[in-house]
């Protein structure tokens, strides 16, 4: 495994739980709240085997803010993680925050 296909696994975990209907699955089955924390382990392993210092440790501030519950605060930290792991893999065209957040939600004004 490569830190591309690392950091791609980890974007489709994200991509996975933000889904409400695996939440809701998530909500229903302890067993997929299992499953997520082994694949979540195997992920965070690959990424601190294969990223940069800079992507552990947005990684490990992303995990935090994933405890909090805070929605902003999870997508805050999720951009912050892909802007370094982008920087990681030399893609520097975005380099502001706002602009990768905004991939995620809304912005209102």
């Amino acid at each position: 495994m490569d830190k591309t296909e690392a950091y791609c696994d980890l974007l489709k975990m994200f991509a996975k739980v933000v889904d409400p209907r695996y939440k809701t699955k998530l909500d229903k089955s302890p067993q997929a709240r299992k499953n997520l924390g082994n694949e979540m382990m195997l992920i965070g392993m690959n990424i601190a085997l294969l990223g940069s210092d800079d992507v552990i440790k947005n990684y490990i501030d992303w995990r935090a803010a994933a405890q909090s519950g805070d929605i902003e605060k999870i997508v805050k930290e999720f951009s912050n993680l892909m802007l370094e792991m982008r920087r990681d893999l030399r893609n520097t065209e975005i380099k502001d925050i706002n602009r990768m957040t905004d991939m995620f939600i809304e912005v209102k004004q």
